[in-house]
């Protein structure tokens, strides 16, 4: 997951100020997902870690729910950055987002290590 939050961080910056080419945009786009893509299924593992048997069903639904929200608000957010700015603009939100959510993953405890200490 920090993989994911470093690395969109890192694309984000890339694309603040991109040259006006095809090929350097197409390159950083396509690794700007993939960056995205690397750290998402690790939100839904992480907290089903937490998670016993008979609350599993309502803690994946409640990840999926949220997800959900986040992935319908966001273009929100970047429609109204863009009705008022430009596009660095977005990036910037973006890449303050993802060090956000960075500084929240340093923050967390792994369930795994807490259970083999017991």
């Amino acid at each position: 997951m920090m993989l994911g939050a470093l690395g969109t961080m890192v694309m984000m910056f890339a694309l603040i100020d991109a040259p006006n080419s095809v090929a350097y945009l197409g390159a950083a786009l396509i690794a700007a997902g993939l960056m995205l893509g690397i750290g998402f299924a690790g939100y839904s593992a992480y907290p089903m870690g937490l998670a016993t048997k008979a609350t599993y069903p309502t803690t994946f639904s409640i990840v999926n729910s949220l997800r959900q929200i986040g992935g319908a608000c966001a273009p929100l957010a970047v429609g109204l950055l863009l009705d008022r700015y430009n596009w660095s603009s977005v990036f910037v939100y973006m890449l303050g987002t993802s060090l956000v959510c960075l500084l929240l993953l340093i923050s967390m405890v792994e369930p795994i290590a807490q259970q083999a200490k017991k």
